[in-house]
């Protein structure tokens, strides 16, 4: 898999949606439609969503994290 979801702020700042990180691109793009009041909420979807795809905490994270070299 070359992408996760993950929580990101709103634009606004103040609230949180999902962002989709791709392997190695620095940067993520936002998911319209969704929106959470806490990290931990926005968080729990971008898991569940990862999860429907076959995609596990650590490789998740793994590809988020490649998106901030």
């Amino acid at each position: 898999m070359d992408f996760a979801f993950t929580a990101v702020p709103t634009e606004s700042g103040n609230k949180y949606t999902l962002g989709v990180a791709h392997r190695n691109q620095k940067g993520f793009s936002r998911v319209s439609g969704f929106e959470f009041e806490t990290y931990d909420g926005a968080q729990a979807r971008a898991d569940g969503f990862n999860a429907d795809i076959g995609l596990a905490k650590l490789e998740a994270w793994k590809i988020v994290a490649s998106t901030m070299r």
